[in-house]
């Protein structure tokens, strides 16, 4: 006769993914979601879109060539180059260069000590402090800033809130203050 043979199956659990971490370089080239705590500790390069909901700490240069939002706290010790539009709703702080080509919308304090170059328009709606120099040649219109450094602008600036300058600035294009300016 024939001999029937039932093997019997085991259900096994899948465990939860862990927080993203990335100890070596980290490449992206399509969409990237991360809705924990994401850590970079060697460069990062994305060449799509970005979304992060949790804080964000990168400690080696972080280049962005799509668009790049975040909602949570953002911590970047080491350079940050973006070339799509960049918004941000929560805490920036950057203590490297930190060069945007495309738009950038920050509607949370930003503080950055090293040079910031932005080459499209800038919208910020809360505090920016900035101790190195920066250099801006398309539109910006922002909330209260406050320079230390040397500072150029190359193009049209509409402040809408109080300007104190601390150090030689230049500026070759209209000025616009409709409240205090120093």
């Amino acid at each position: 006769g024939v001999k029937e043979i039932t093997q019997g199956t085991t259900a096994v659990a899948t465990p939860p993914p862990p927080p993203s971490t990335t100890t070596e370089s980290a490449t992206t080239t399509a969409p990237g979601t991360t809705t924990g705590p994401g850590t970079t500790t060697a460069p990062g390069t994305t060449t799509g879109p970005v979304t992060t909901t949790g804080p964000q700490t990168t400690t080696g240069p972080a280049t962005t060539t799509g668009p790049q939002t975040t909602t949570g706290p953002a911590t970047t010790t080491g350079p940050e180059t973006t070339t799509g539009p960049q918004t941000t709703t929560g805490p920036v702080t950057t203590t490297g260069p930190q060069t945007t080509t495309g738009p950038a919308t920050t509607t949370g304090p930003q503080t950055t000590t090293g040079p910031v170059t932005t080459t499209a328009p800038g919208t910020t709606t809360a505090p920016v402090t900035t101790t190195g120099p920066v250099t801006s040649t398309g539109p910006g219109t922002t909330g209260p800033v406050t320079t230390t450094a040397p500072g150029t602008t190359t193009a049209p600036v509409t402040t809408t809130a109080p300007v104190t300058t601390t150090g030689p600035g230049t500026t070759t294009g209209p000025v616009t203050t409709t409240a205090p300016g120093t």
